[in-house]
């Protein structure tokens, strides 16, 4: 809980959302201080079948915020990714609720994995901080093909491309277990 908001890994039933939190990852995504990229609405959908996506609810229900895991390398690295909420809850606390709760998602589910995440956004890497995590240089996070071609919904992805995949505009962030 987060004030009187429920933020709790998502259930089925949460599917309902999934066009809100793609709508809104799409209007974020077109932020450059966001680094977020777009999502599909089938991704989201799986990540809730598979119980790996942590969902804030307000207390009459409404959708508030969303985020999910994604394991790289055979799950020897795994990202938070897609870290969104809904306009009207920003800087509420929300967002570190949700990053506590997919952080702590991500330790049960894959306790021996390595957990990094990438962000231009400024809050997400307070957020990130406070959780543990350290900056750290590209070389130190996946070499996964599947995440780097993730990246491709970003705005930024030609300069990721153009750098060779050594560093873009996201500070990639690791938690040193």
């Amino acid at each position: 809980m987060c004030g009187n908001f429920t933020i709790r890994i998502a259930v089925e039933s949460d599917i309902r959302f999934v066009q809100t939190i793609v709508t809104e990852i799409d209007h974020a995504a077109q932020d450059p201080a966001t680094g977020i990229c777009r999502r599909s609405a089938s991704l989201l959908i799986r990540k809730i079948e598979e119980g790996l996506a942590v969902i804030a609810l307000s207390p009459s229900g409404e959708w508030a915020g969303f985020c999910y895991i994604q394991e790289w390398d055979e799950g020897r690295f795994v990202s938070s990714c897609a870290l969104v909420t809904a306009p009207k809850y920003r800087s509420t606390g929300i967002a570190a609720a949700i990053k506590q709760k997919i952080f702590e998602l991500a330790r049960l589910r894959y306790p021996n994995a390595t957990l990094f995440g990438l962000t231009t956004s400024a809050a997400v890497m307070k957020i990130n901080t406070q959780l543990g995590y350290i900056p750290v240089p590209y070389s130190e996070i996946t070499k996964d093909t599947g995440f780097w071609n993730s990246c491709q919904g970003c705005q930024h992805y030609d300069i990721l491309e153009r750098k060779k995949r050594t560093n873009c505009l996201c500070t990639a962030m690791l938690y040193p277990h």
